[in-house]
Formats: structure tokens, C-alpha cells, sequence
């Protein structure tokens, strides 16, 4: 199963220039570098280490490839200066030896925040996979900011760019990245960063510049129904599991459905409120160990219910969307110390039919601490 998820993730970032129904033109390639600065936000990064002190500075190196819309497509007037694209990244953390080097594709989308004569302000998001990582492990003990060889790979910048020729555009700019597994593997402290960036790109197409041809758009209600599955991950903790057994830990399954009242006031964007229902392993999941093997001990019933509701802001670009929700449980008969009452929904969706999508979102809380993945089917109606 975690091979068939990785290949869909790897599809999903490759066809993401063909999901806006040719509409687009091969914009640029861009060569990016970064020097960045490591939050010490876990006993790991912060110098339980090999090195024996906090894992501060990193480089990393990158490369994207962009398209933009085709002057006069419907999304060219919608996003007149918005391109997006795909990237590899690599980075030089310190410790080589308990963090390995990671390497990242992702899916990007930026656009221009303003122009100051020549320059472009833009902003950028990436999102994407991590690979080769060193993660925890009976032989790798202190990383409790990595606990497997994956992870998931978001970046938020903001780049200022200055052409120097037809052709060639140079860049300087700021980000902050995180990366976690997203609670399938615990502990799951990730891994934050900050970085300074630079970059070269070398543009075939210049930015396609609206044409007026939309007709007047006409705001509609709409209700989201979807229903989702995922699992999250508990550290084992019994005194007399064996180490490899600590590590591995147990998994706790979780389902549910969601539906969410929609309003979509123009071609980019939904806002809404919505109602949803979680059956969750993990509120009543203990660990232990009998007659020599792990086991894990789960109720069933009510107990594993949580009812919630949330806001929702849902962002479109062509089929591809992304998605965020705040929600807090207001039903709850147990109450998991993991997971307080408000929660956070991160995602993205491809529309892969009028009214019907398929996504992967990470829960959160606390802004900073991943709960599960959830896997996404569900129609609009």
C-alpha cells in the first residue's frame, strides 16, 4: 500500500502541467539556490545529535520547470500572471550521518504580488515529497524529527525578480519550509527551516497579459459531500517491548465524512461551512505486550466518534485545487491528549470530473503538530 501511495503522489506532481486542458505554454526553467537557518523546535535538531550541537545552517539546490496560460485561455484571465510547474530539490543538512539527504519533487504555483519598475514581487508554494531520509531506528536513535524515509514537503516564499535581458531573470528572496511524515510514523517532530534564496531563470514565454474574453461570472451555492480514510501512528511505550518494537509502534485507523456548504463568489476561489464526522482508532488505541508480541487494545463503538464543524477556504487553479479548513469538535466522548479540540485541514484536490474529486489532506493542530493523512473521494453537488 505505502508503494502504490508514493507512485500516485509522483503521477500527481508529473501531470500537473496537463491538468488544465492544454491551456498552457512551457513559460521557463529556473535554477534556484538556497542558504537557510534550521529551528531548533525538537531535543534533536537542537543538539541531541551526533554532532553534539544544534543543527543550524543548511544549503539546498533546486530546479523547476513552469508553464503559464495561453493568452486567451479561460485561465489566462483568471490568473493573468500565474504560473506553476514542477521542481527537485536537494538539501545539505548537517549530521549526514542521522538526517541523510534529502531529496524532494514537488508541484509549485507562484504569481506576482505587485511591480516595482522592473522588478516582480511574486510569492511561491511548493508541495511535494521528501526522500533519503536517515530517520529513526534501533541504529539511529536521537532523530526524533524523522521517523521515516518520506516525508512530506511544503515551502512558502516570497521572490523579487529582475530581468537583465530578454531572456534571463535573476532572483532574491526569502521562504520557510517544513518537513513531516504527517503522523503515519511517531515520534513525527519534523524537521523546520527558513532560507535566503537566489535564482536564474531563462524564459521562453513572457507573461500572457489578459484579453477580455470571460463572460460575466455568476457567484453559485454549492455543497461539498466527501468521504475520506487514513491511519495516524503510536510509539509503543511498554517496559518490556524490544527496541525495533518501540520504534516500529502501531497504527490506529481512521475514517469519516464530511460535507461542507459552499459559496463560490468568483472563478478562484469557495468559501464555506461545513459539518463532519470522524470514526478514530486512536482515542481509545492502548500499547502493550502479551505472551511476547506487541498487541494493540481498542475499543469500539461511540467512543472512537468525533463531531465537528469548520470554516472553509478552497483555492482553484484549472482541476487543481487547494484546500483549507479550521474546525474545532464539539462532540467528543474521549478526549486523546493528541489532538485538542481545534484542528487544521491542509490539502489539495484534483477535479477529475465536473463534480467529482479526489485529494489528500494532512489534520493538524496547534499550527504545528500533524495528526493524520486523509485520503479523499466526494462529489459537488
Amino acid at each position: 500500500m505505502n508503494t502504490f501511495l508514493k507512485v500516485i503522489r509522483l503521477v500527481c506532481v508529473i501531470l500537473l502541467p496537463f491538468l488544465t486542458n492544454g491551456q498552457s505554454n512551457f513559460q521557463s526553467i529556473s535554477l534556484i539556490s538556497e542558504y537557510g537557518h534550521i529551528f531548533s523546535t525538537n531535543t534533536f535538531v537542537a543538539g541531541t545529535n551526533a554532532v553534539g550541537k544544534p543543527l543550524s545552517n543548511y544549503t539546498a539546490f533546486a530546479v523547476n520547470a513552469s508553464w503559464n496560460f495561453k493568452k486567451g485561455s479561460e485561465w489566462n484571465e483568471v490568473y493573468s500572471n500565474l504560473v506553476y510547474g514542477v521542481g527537485a530539490y536537494g538539501a545539505n543538512f548537517p549530521d549526514k550521518k542521522e538526517v541523510g539527504v534529502p531529496l524532494a519533487l514537488y508541484g509549485f504555483v507562484q504569481s506576482n504580488i505587485t511591480k516595482i519598475g522592473l522588478l516582480d514581487l511574486r510569492y511561491e508554494i511548493d508541495l511535494g515529497m521528501a526522500f533519503n531520509w536517515r530517520y529513526l531506528g534501533i541504529s539511529n536513535t536521537n532523530n526524533v524529527a524523522v521517523s521515516l524515509p518520506r516525508t512530506v514537503f511544503v515551502d512558502f516564499g516570497l521572490m523579487l525578480d529582475c530581468p537583465i535581458s530578454k531572456d534571463i531573470i535573476v532572483g532574491f528572496g526569502t521562504g520557510i519550509s517544513h518537513f513531516s511524515n504527517g503522523g503515519t510514523r511517531r515520534p513525527n517532530a519534523g524537521i523546520n527551516t527558513s532560507t535566503f534564496k537566489g535564482s536564474i531563470k531563462y524564459s521562453l514565454n513572457p507573461y500572457q497579459t489578459k484579453t477580455g474574453v470571460l463572460p460575466p461570472f455568476e457567484p453559485k451555492t454549492q455543497v461539498d459531500l466527501a468521504i475520506f480514510a487514513g491511519y495516524h501512528n503510536f510509539q509503543a511505550t511498554a517496559e518490556d517491548l524490544l527496541p525495533e518494537e518501540l520504534f516500529e509502534g502501531v497504527n490506529a485507523n481512521v475514517a469519516g465524512v464530511y460535507a461542507t456548504l459552499n459559496r463560490k463568489n468568483s472563478r478562484k476561489s469557495r468559501f464555506g461551512i461545513g459539518l463532519g464526522v470522524t470514526y478514530d482508532e486512536g482515542l481509545t488505541t492502548q500499547v502493550g505486550k502479551l505472551n511476547g508480541e506487541p498487541f494493540k487494545i481498542k475499543k469500539k463503538g461511540v467512543e472512537n466518534i468525533e463531531a465537528s464543524a469548520h470554516l472553509s477556504y478552497e483555492f482553484t487553479v484549472g482541476k487543481v485545487s487547494m484546500l483549507l479548513q479550521q474546525g474545532i469538535y464539539f462532540y467528543r466522548r474521549n478526549n486523546n491528549i493528541l489532538a485538542p479540540p481545534q484542528y487544521h485541514r491542509l490539502g489539495a484536490r484534483f477535479n477529475f470530473h465536473e463534480n467529482l474529486f479526489v485529494g489528500a489532506s494532512l489534520r493538524a493542530y496547534e499550527f504545528k503538530k500533524a495528526n493524520f493523512i486523509e485520503y479523499t473521494i466526494g462529489r459537488r453537488f
